[in-house]
């Protein structure tokens, strides 16, 4: 428990959004994600003969004194106590969510748990207390259809989009969109059949009042148009076809479905984490969801899966994806092999685009520039990781030929033939510095390279295309000599070899930018950026470990603030957290233990979320504000980082190197999710020595277990 901060639940594929604004005392719902939703009053509260009590979600005067907030995975829990009234009031929202089941995870519904009981005190007086729960939803702007029939509260509503792509600069302007408008229902129904406007009820110190409402949305509209010509609606309209059937659903399946959150929710609860980073990776869990789109199309009978990038509103932002796709490793590697699919769609001229759309339209990017050297190693590294981690050989080998496209117009970007690329590195941090964002020769892009490259080679190698691997050879070995003898300076990697900016583009204003570039010799969090993927799948790195060992402890020492390191040493302009959070789980492959700096991260979020600029999961901390940013579910990469685990599927081999002991970590990308069950690592030392103890081995059989370090 904790005080109320801003945050926000949802269902997978962007079926239904609640945002919960305590300090605004309103709660906003969509039937799609941040992008439309609307203001309501949902009154939640109590009335008894000594007086009334609101929870601050509604424009109410008689809020209670005391109320405290927690969230887990799939829920959040208001718990309010009432001295006047004597009484305590729970209420708990719960999302229900399970890993590779669709229909759970997609149904746009969730349940709200109620619980009043009496404020224990030493000397109880062993009198009742008598009142009325009162539960209202209302539209703020009072527009639409309402009725309310005994048990239930229906609104038929029009919801407008709230942001708008800008023509001229290719962003996304805050302005509500009235060309853009989506139909949707939203009801409320008690699950115990009370009449909500009259639920009585009566509690003493040995008696609580318990009962459990449904709340779901549904919207049949067309919501994303794909290439101008296809028309996509939400995935869960092909599993229900109206909202009596999605309220039917959650009622009937309720124990089922119940079943499954607890097993979901076991995932964090069984390990040795601590508090705050359960509830990190729970806050950052939220915000994903409710960027999910999962979308089908009535003619064609196709789904596709997309992400929009928070308030940016780009759908599946390749580089955003980069970081956010070590949950679907863990989770649901399906998610991941659809974005994949759709992503070969648009390789433009062999490389590959920013984004694939914004808001309501797929088809084109439109971010205003290109980052062709770094999503081309991106994709690279995506399908790579996705094949290691899965053994599924279908996308490498159907996309082989436009992978190697992909990696020979990054090795032509190499015009100085050093192994590093000196055209076409602009890159994604778009608030950093000039030498950070679109230097030549950057480092860090090398480094990305050189990983990229590996990662093809094993592509290339498994499929027997020796040439290539040949080829690969060559250039990561010019790649690693390059590193090597120009780049490092006394204690850490320069941030790019070319200091000197002649007639350099500066990709925002599109002025020319001379001289020397202030930073270039800095110390970055991002030169080892690029190994994560081969790090997790079990790749060998002929680097100098020790090296860049350094330059990631030494980018820690001088770049650390209270909420995270800076970009550099010398750009100190903006922090990026999931970017912070890569940093950290690259360093727990050589050894360094990070994992505390969450607790950083978190005090951030709820400093954001309380007193500063709001918007749930905020990606930055500084001048920009990338908010309901889906980004920081990167942190699920902790279930990697933490244990040093290294996942080759292809080899069946499993490695382990855990950061620390004691320790208690779930393997869950080899769970068995129809099951409800996953194999358990343990560590700790006895008589001095290490001990790691595994629980439902079973499920790991087949595969070489590896302890290293």
């Amino acid at each position: 428990m904790s005080l109320l901060y801003e945050t926000v639940l949802g269902k997978l594929g962007g079926g239904l959004t609640l945002h919960f604004k305590p300090k605004h005392k309103k709660v906003f719902i969509s039937p799609f994600g941040i992008l439309c939703e609307e203001a309501f009053d949902f009154v939640l509260g109590v009335k008894t003969d000594s007086g009334k009590a609101f929870l601050p979600l509604a424009d109410k005067n008689e809020i209670f004194e005391h109320i405290e907030q927690e969230i887990s995975l799939t829920s959040l829990k208001y718990k309010a106590k009432s001295t006047k009234l004597g009484v305590i009031f729970e209420v708990k929202f719960i999302s229900p969510f399970y890993p590779e089941d669709t229909e759970v995870s997609i149904s746009p519904f969730l349940y709200i748990d109620i619980a009043i009981e009496k404020i224990p005190y030493k000397y109880d007086d062993n009198k009742s207390i008598c009142g009325n729960l009162i539960i209202d939803l209302e539209n703020i702007k009072k527009t639409g259809m309402i009725s309310k029939i005994r048990d239930k509260i229906y609104i038929k509503d029009m919801f407008y989009a709230k942001f708008k792509v800008n023509k001229n600069t290719g962003l996304m302007d805050l302005i509500e969109d009235k060309s853009k408008k989506i139909n949707a229902e939203i009801l409320l129904k008690n699950m115990d059949n009370f009449d909500i406007n009259n639920i009585k009820f009566k509690i003493d110190k040995d008696h609580k009042f318990k009962t459990m409402f449904i709340f779901a949305v549904y919207c049949k509209d067309v919501i994303v148009v794909k290439d101008k010509k296809e028309n996509f609606s939400l995935f869960y309209t092909n599993f229900f076809k109206n909202i009596d059937e999605v309220i039917n659903y959650g009622i009937i399946n309720e124990k089922h479905i119940m079943e499954k959150v607890d097993a979901f929710e076991y995932i964090i609860n069984i390990t040795s984490l601590s508090k705050t980073q359960k509830d990190f990776l729970a806050y950052t869990f939220h915000s994903y969801l409710i960027n999910t789109c999962w979308l089908f199309n009535y003619e064609t009978l196709k789904d596709i899966f997309t992400v929009i990038e928070g308030n940016c509103g780009y759908h599946s932002t390749v580089d955003v994806e980069y970081n956010v796709a070590l949950f679907y490793l863990l989770f649901w590697p399906e998610l991941l092999k659809k974005e994949l699919e759709l992503w070969y769609e648009y390789v433009k001229e062999n490389w590959m685009l920013h984004d694939i759309g914004a808001l309501f339209e797929i088809g084109t990017q439109i971010y205003p520039h290109n980052m062709e050297v770094e999503e081309n190693c991106n994709l690279i590294l995506l399908s790579y990781a996705y094949w290691k981690h899965t053994a599924d050989s279908s996308l490498i080998t159907k996309k082989y030929d436009l992978l190697k496209k992909l990696a020979n117009f990054i090795v032509k970007c190499d015009k100085n033939k050093d192994g590093i690329p000196d055209e076409k590195t602009a890159n994604t941090i778009d608030d950093a510095s000039a030498a950070v964002q679109f230097s030549k020769e950057q480092i860090y892009l090398g480094l990305k390279t050189y990983s990229a490259l590996k990662a093809l080679s094993e592509i290339a190698n498994f499929l027997k295309d020796n040439t290539f691997v040949k080829f690969i050879k060559k250039i990561t070995k010019k790649i690693k000599s390059t590193i090597e003898k120009k780049a490092w300076l006394k204690d850490h990697y320069v941030v790019c070899l070319d200091k000197i900016a002649k007639n350099l583009i500066d990709v925002w204003s599109g002025k020319k930018i001379n001289g020397i570039l202030e930073g270039w010799d800095a110390y970055s969090i991002y030169t080892s950026n690029g190994l994560l993927y081969l790090l997790i799948s079990n790749a060998e790195i002929d680097l100098n470990k020790e090296k860049i060992k350094l330059d990631i402890l030494n980018s820690k020492k001088y770049n650390m603030t209270e909420y995270g390191c800076t970009h550099t040493s010398k750009d100190k302009s903006n922090i990026w957290i999931s970017q912070n959070l890569w940093h950290d789980f690259v360093g727990m492959y050589f050894g360094l233990d990070f994992s505390d700096n969450i607790e950083r991260y978190w005090q951030f979020e709820l400093f954001e979320n309380t007193q500063g600029r709001g918007g749930c999961f905020v990606d930055t901390y500084g001048w920009n504000h990338l908010h309901y940013y889906p980004r920081g579910v990167t942190s699920f990469g902790l279930y990697y980082g933490i244990l040093g685990l290294k996942v080759d599927r292809i080899k069946k081999e499993i490695k382990l190197s855990p950061v620390k002991v004691p320790l208690k970590v779930p393997l869950v990308c080899f769970a068995n999710w129809k099951e409800k069950k996953f194999p358990v690592v343990e560590c700790y030392i006895r008589n001095k020595k290490l001990v790691i103890k595994f629980y439902n081995k079973e499920l790991l059989d087949g595969y070489k277990i590896f302890i290293e370090g």
